[in-house]
């Protein structure tokens, strides 16, 4: 089973209040690696925000650089964010959230806010980055994954 099928059912089972557990021995040796130097692209949009992200490999546990940018479609009062994530077979999931969430709150007037970054030296070997892109509700944020 794919990453991305995987992630499916993962939400799925979540929002069902169901729970899905899977080794990282399996996510290791279904996910592709990226060939360093290529680089990606991916995109998530809905009726909330709509953001992108570019990235490089560079080594087997480094990108750089990560660019991603995100601007909010609904004039709500509500921020919106892009966050990357790693994708590197952890348990159960198969990928990990990084900490900083690049909030854009010019609003639905303001167009795009950007950021460039990079991962260097994660303690595992890196299989792919992950995105989603969201908007701070309140509870539980409204959100759409890329990768």
């Amino acid at each position: 089973m794919s990453i991305r099928s995987r992630f499916a059912l993962t939400i799925a089972a979540v929002m069902c209040g169901a729970a899905i557990v899977s080794g990282p021995a399996a996510a290791a040796a279904e996910t592709p690696v990226q060939q360093s130097g290529a680089t990606k692209r991916v995109d998530a949009c809905f009726k909330g925000a709509c953001g992108s992200a570019t990235y490089k490999r560079t080594s087997s546990n480094s990108y750089n650089p990560v660019n991603m940018s995100v601007k909010d479609n609904k004039c709500d009062g509500h921020p919106v964010y892009i966050q990357a994530g790693v994708v590197d077979g952890t348990y159960p999931q198969g990928y990990v959230w990084l900490n900083t969430k690049h909030y854009n709150n010019l609003g639905c007037h303001g167009g795009y806010a950007s950021w460039s970054s990079y991962i260097k030296n994660w303690h595992l070997p890196i299989k792919d980055l992950i995105f989603r892109v969201c908007v701070d509700d309140w509870g539980s944020d409204t959100c759409k994954v890329a990768y």
